[in-house]
């Protein structure tokens, strides 16, 4: 698969006509377009070239026409796209119909197609160069035959008894694009083709009954279980396992959520290897991966309150009860690393808690208000997820084809962005109907949404909750400056911890016996900060991390003490 990882866009420059006309006509000759075709599809459209290099390092030439990418070179050859194929009526590109489990199974990441759902008589060639062949759903329904537009392009070799996929219909080429275009092309409508040869379709179909379909079905059974051991793993895992190598993830944790009564087999996924597997886990956003300087992969961070993880919940039940547990247990370990009461100088008692949240708007306050939620206030996106799911629930949105898209009502019209609809089956001019994934409708939801940080301070402290507008955690600013000829210390951003600064000043005149008072410092825009006179940040760091209990991450310009070496006897 060429396409189905993110690639980087090294060229991109309008043609000029007289290389588009050479384009054009090399197209035609080279895919025996018929003029009429040609004329439809390029006529007084505007030629755009684009040199990709893909993730696994190979540059490919990619043409553009009006923006929909049509055909692209590909060591010195040139293919077709599922644009360009669903665009004609007839070319030298043969389309072989198969079912759906296969095309299932390329979408999902296999490159492979199998030797028996090719047909060998019309696709095999005695010719050294690569044969090329589309791929399309056949369905067998009660009204008759309906057959798709091409959706994948493959590659056969005289010499291998499988093909290759080079690009099918939802990879990385197709997000080029536009959202309101893509959506013409209508690749998942099914329609009755003029001629029905039965023929046609039932060589394929008749061979994959046996053995390919059945292999997809069982495949399609263990890719379910290897997700729900993923979901399950990832739940349990703790941030203190990290860096944790893919394989061991695989071994150690996945491995021991399997059900009772069943085995996890990667090989026997469409998957076929871990490192694919978690890879898409990985572009979907469940995790990152890093690669050490000797090849080796290893999960580097991982999303716990991903959207896709929010919504399947509904699916897993018993996840929504091991977030909870795992969340209770880091809640209570915080809880033991801070003391019960703390009380110093009648001025702080405690450190405040963060959360991340986003300010409502109008936009979306539609929406919210019957979770209670008003203009300018703040929602974490937890929150955001779980209410997004019971109205999904409630309004019973969810596609009965693909529970991973949702039908778009007139509350999501409003509140989503329109360029991450997708047309859905039944849609017509006079009644337009949209869906959109989970994901997609959560980032609707949070786009431009100013971030804060809301912080709770103890009850004891008496101070009302905090937002703070920023995209990061605010800290503890401290730092040592000259002032006068003389060493001085300042430290700021102790509000938004609920220390007093005038209380505080007065505190460590007394704990570290220098003087100290509060000034306007120009390198924090001239804010409050307290000044204490000497050098003191390795004190300071000491005194906030122990005695006002707070995380030496929440500290900028944290110091640790020096270690004395032992003195040598003479």
């Amino acid at each position: 698969m060429l396409f189905f990882k993110p690639f980087k866009i090294r060229k991109n420059a309008t043609l000029r006509d007289t290389n588009t006309k050479k384009l054009i006509d090399r197209v035609i000759k080279g895919l025996a377009i018929s003029a009429e075709d040609a004329d439809v599809i390029f006529r007084s459209k505007v030629a755009t070239e684009i040199k990709i290099h893909t993730n696994d390092r190979r540059d490919i030439m990619l043409y553009l026409f009006d923006e929909v990418p049509y055909v692209f070179i590909y060591e010195d050859q040139l293919y077709p796209t599922v644009f360009l194929l669903s665009s004609v009526s007839s070319s030298n590109i043969p389309v072989k119909y198969v079912c759906s489990t296969l095309i299932e199974r390329i979408y999902s990441g296999s490159d492979v197609v199998p030797w028996c759902a090719i047909s060998p008589e019309s696709v095999a060639s005695d010719s050294k160069s690569p044969r090329v062949f589309s791929l399309a759903i056949y369905c067998d329904s009660e009204s008759g035959v309906q057959v798709s537009k091409p959706l994948v392009v493959c590659v056969s070799n005289s010499n291998s008894k499988d093909g290759s996929v080079l690009h099918f219909a939802k990879d990385k080429l197709c997000e080029l694009c536009p959202p309101h275009l893509l959506q013409s092309f209508k690749f998942n409508e099914k329609f009755s083709p003029n001629s029905t040869n039965p023929e046609q379709f039932l060589e394929n179909t008749e061979q994959n009954e046996e053995g390919a379909l059945e292999d997809g079905k069982n495949e399609l059974i263990d890719d379910n279980l290897l997700m729900y051991c993923f979901l399950h793993a990832l739940c349990k895992l703790s941030r203190s396992d990290l860096p944790l190598l893919v394989n061991v993830f695989y071994a150690k944790h996945m491995k021991s959520e399997c059900p009772k009564g069943q085995n996890l087999d990667i090989k026997k996924t469409s998957f076929k290897k871990v490192n694919i597997f978690l890879e898409k886990m990985a572009d979907e956003g469940f995790i990152t991966l890093e690669t050490v300087p000797t090849n080796i992969i290893r999960i580097a961070s991982f999303r716990k309150k991903h959207p896709k993880l929010m919504e399947l919940l509904a699916d897993f039940p018993d996840l929504e009860k091991l977030m909870l547990d795992d969340e209770a247990q880091d809640n209570s370990a915080v809880k033991n690393q801070q003391p019960v009461s703390v009380n110093i100088g009648d001025f702080y008692f405690g450190p405040p808690t963060f959360e991340e949240q986003r300010i409502i708007t109008s936009r979306i306050a539609p929406f919210l208000a019957s979770a209670g939620y008003r203009v300018d206030e703040g929602i974490a996106q937890s929150e955001l997820c779980r209410i997004a799911g019971s109205y999904i629930d409630a309004n019973n949105l969810r596609s009965s084809e693909d529970r991973n898209l949702i039908n778009v009502d007139n509350m999501l019209m409003h509140v989503s962005n329109a360029n991450l609809f997708k047309e859905a089956s039944g849609s017509t001019l006079a009644d337009p109907k949209y869906q959109i994934t989970f994901s997609d409708l959560i980032r609707s939801l949070t786009r431009g949404l100013k971030v804060v940080y809301k912080v709770t301070y103890p009850p004891e402290s008496g101070l009302s909750p905090l937002y703070i507008s920023s995209s990061t955690l605010p800290k503890i600013k401290m730092y040592e400056a000259m002032q006068n000829g003389k060493h001085v210390t300042r430290i700021g951003g102790l509000c938004n911890y609920g220390i007093d600064m005038k209380a505080f000043s007065k505190y460590i005149q007394t704990k570290l016996a220098c003087s100290a008072n509060l000034i306007e410092d120009p390198r924090s825009g001239n804010a409050i900060v307290v000044q204490a006179q000497g050098n003191h940040c390795v004190a300071l760091s000491k005194l906030l991390t122990g005695t006002f209990n707070l995380p030496k991450q929440w500290i900028d310009g944290y110091q640790e003490p020096v270690k004395k070496g032992k003195k040598k006897k003479l």
